[in-house]
């Protein structure tokens, strides 16, 4: 169904702009390009037996934010925008016909992990940006080091809960009603997703922190699911959402702006 969906958005998207094409409108050709590509993706997954419903919501959301982009944005942003979108198409055919089994990733995953934190590291002394510094500068572009971390930490995740899947789901530990694994099966885990979110929190990057928490929360119900692993999460998560209220003023400027947007036109937050 996914692929059928995709194969009709690629048709439409070809019939209707195809006379801008002509006309050398470079968004129209953009969106023939962006379709197929994405449409030609899908079929390919499909037929490896992969997930039909991942690349359907990616192309989804990178469609609604071209549209949200067109609307707010000045017509040479929508442009760049466009550029790097089909630049990702691009890398998404290198990573499908040059991907690897799983396996051969795993054995890399907490030298990805540490990579990755490293990265996110550099930012405080070689950041780039407006308040906080999340951004790397790389001369012919910028690079947010967050976003790499959140790959190579659900990769690490994935590896560490699909070896102790077992023990973590036959856990035998009870604190009151929740049944908990053993500590020693968690530390990893904590230590992992832990430095990442004292990075972030450092940075001031609460979004990311938060999201972070939640791929890890995600990773580990769906390992073992048990209510006890998602209060393992929520609880921690509500902690941290409290406290970035309490403590950092643009957090708290950000929530009264989504509470009430009218009372900030300018966008200050």
């Amino acid at each position: 169904m996914a692929a059928g969906f995709l194969g009709i958005l690629a048709a439409v998207a070809i019939a209707f702009p195809w006379p801008a094409v002509r006309a050398g409108e470079p968004l129209s050709a953009f969106w023939v390009a962006w379709a197929v590509g994405m449409a030609l993706a899908q079929g390919f997954v499909v037929l490896k037996r992969g997930d039909p419903l991942l690349l359907p919501a990616a192309a989804g959301l990178s469609a609604l934010g071209q549209v949200v982009l067109s609307r707010l944005g000045p017509q040479g942003l929508v442009l760049r925008q466009s550029v790097w979108l089909l630049v990702g198409v691009g890398f998404l055919w290198a990573a499908l016909l040059l991907a690897r089994p799983a396996a051969r990733l795993d054995r890399w995953r907490y030298t990805l992990a540490v990579a990755a934190l490293g990265l996110v590291l550099l930012t405080f002394p070689f950041g780039a940006g407006t308040g906080a510094r999340l951004w790397l500068d790389l001369r012919f572009f910028f690079i947010q080091p967050v976003e790499p971390l959140k790959l190579a930490l659900a990769l690490t995740l994935a590896g560490y809960l699909a070896e102790r899947r077992e023990l973590l789901y036959y856990a035998r530990r009870h604190l009151g009603p929740l049944v908990l694994p053993a500590t020693t099966y968690l530390i990893p885990l904590g230590v992992v997703t832990g430095l990442a979110l004292l990075l972030l929190f450092a940075q001031r990057d609460l979004g990311s922190a938060l999201l972070v928490l939640g791929v890890a929360v995600g990773s580990l119900y769906a390992a073992a699911p048990r209510p006890a692993h998602l209060i393992l999460g929520l609880v921690p998560a509500g902690i941290a959402a409290a406290g970035g209220y309490l403590l950092n003023p643009v957090v708290r400027e950000r929530v009264h702006i989504w509470l009430d947007p009218w009372a900030d036109p300018e966008g200050r937050g």
